[in-house]
């Protein structure tokens, strides 16, 4: 089985900026993006300014469905307020987990 990987590199005017950017989405998206297909999201920061997410959906076109309803008008809006946008993509070739790493526990 093949997955797709997208991966979208911001970067902001202003560390308020992104974290504006970053709660808004956490609030609107993430379970709708679940619901619709993604099977993962990852966030990292690179600078206090600069934020680069990582999603991998089940195959392109499930990918490509979720960006019409929502993405092309996020970006477009996120460029019209000066924000540097990178996108990557392409069919995952290889993903592994580590099978002995052990979640730490939180007490």
């Amino acid at each position: 089985m093949s997955y797709h990987c997208r991966t979208v590199k911001f970067t902001f005017v202003s560390e308020f900026a992104k974290k504006s950017f970053i709660s808004q989405l956490n609030a609107s998206v993430n379970q709708t993006d679940f619901d619709r297909g993604m099977i993962q999201r990852i966030f990292f920061d690179t600078s206090e300014n600069q934020i680069v997410q990582i999603f991998v959906w089940p195959n392109k076109e499930t990918a490509d469905q979720r960006m019409k309803e929502i993405g092309d008008d996020l970006l477009k809006n996120l460029k019209e307020s000066n924000v540097k946008i990178e996108r990557f993509e392409g069919m995952i070739s290889e993903f592994a987990i580590n099978p002995s790493y052990q979640i730490p526990t939180i007490s």
